[in-house]
C-alpha cells in the first residue's frame, strides 16, 4: 500500500518568490539570531487626538496611527544607534541614516517597503511616502531598491484587531517592533478610575548586539515620546 493512499485531498499552491523569500528570511532568522522580547502598554491618548485633529480639519493627509509610529521611532532612534544597525560578520554596523521598514500585507505576501531618513521628514511627510508605498506594493509594482537599506522595521496588526504580538527580526537588522491595536481599558491615576487608550508595544532584539538595558531604555524613552505626542512634535522636521 502507497503511504500516500489515504492521504486528504488537497490543492498544492507552489511558493511565490515573495513567499519563497520570506520563508528564508524568516528561517535564517530563528536560526542565526538569538532574540528576546519586551514588553510596555502605553496610554496612546495623544496618537487617537491627532488622528481626529487631521479627519475633523479635513486635511488631505490623513496619518494613520503606523505612520505616527514611524515618526516616534525614528526621532528616538537617533538616542539609541545600538539599535539602528546590522549584524555582519565584519562587526555591527550602527548607521547614520535612519531608515525604517514597515510591513505591508498583499495578496502576495508581505513585503518591507523602507522610508528612509524618516527622522528628518514631518509626519505629513512620511503619511504621504508610506500611502505610495504600500499602493505601489498592492500593485505589484515596489521595486526592489525601495525595499532595501532598511535599519529598523515596524510591524503592525492592530488594524486586524490583534492586541499584541512577537516580531521576528529581519536580518541583518537587529530591533524589531510589533505593534497591536489602540485598545480603551480602565486605568488608575491619583486613586481614580479613568479611561486611556492604551497601545501595547513589543520590542525584539538580537542579543548579540543589543542588551536588556540598552533594549528597555529604548522602548522607555518611546512610550514617553508616544504618550506627549502633540501638534508641535506631528509638524516639526528633526534634522539631527
Amino acid at each position: 500500500m502507497s503511504p500516500h493512499e489515504d492521504e486528504p485531498e488537497f490543492t498544492l499552491k507552489p511558493l511565490s518568490l515573495v513567499r519563497k523569500t520570506i520563508a528564508d528570511r524568516v528561517l535564517q532568522s530563528f536560526h542565526d539570531i538569538p532574540q528576546f522580547d519586551l514588553h510596555l502598554d502605553v496610554d496612546a491618548s495623544a496618537l487617537v487626538s491627532t488622528k481626529c485633529f487631521y479627519i475633523n480639519k479635513r486635511k488631505e493627509v490623513i496619518p494613520t496611527y503606523n505612520d505616527m509610529l514611524i515618526f516616534c521611532v525614528s526621532r528616538v532612534l537617533v538616542n539609541h544607534p545600538e539599535l539602528n544597525a546590522h549584524f555582519t560578520a565584519e562587526g555591527i554596523k550602527e548607521f547614520k541614516e535612519i531608515n525604517i521598514g514597515f510591513a505591508a500585507a498583499t495578496t502576495d505576501g508581505v513585503f518591507l517597503p523602507v522610508i528612509r531618513r524618516a527622522n528628518t521628514k514631518s509626519l505629513k511627510e512620511i503619511a504621504k511616502s508610506s500611502a505610495d508605498l504600500v499602493r505601489l506594493a498592492r500593485n505589484n509594482q515596489l521595486r526592489a531598491s525601495r525595499q532595501m537599506y532598511g535599519t529598523f522595521t515596524l510591524s503592525s496588526l492592530g488594524g486586524y484587531g490583534i492586541d499584541s504580538f512577537n516580531a521576528i527580526i529581519n536580518p541583518p537588522q537587529v530591533a524589531i517592533l510589533a505593534v497591536g491595536a489602540i485598545v480603551k481599558k480602565p486605568c488608575i491615576k491619583d486613586k481614580k478610575i479613568f479611561p486611556a487608550d492604551i497601545l501595547h508595544l513589543t520590542l525584539t532584539v538580537d542579543h548579540r548586539v543589543v542588551d536588556g538595558a540598552h533594549a528597555a531604555s529604548f522602548l522607555f524613552e518611546l512610550g514617553r515620546e508616544i504618550h506627549d505626542f502633540n501638534v508641535k512634535k506631528r509638524r516639526s522636521v528633526n534634522k539631527k
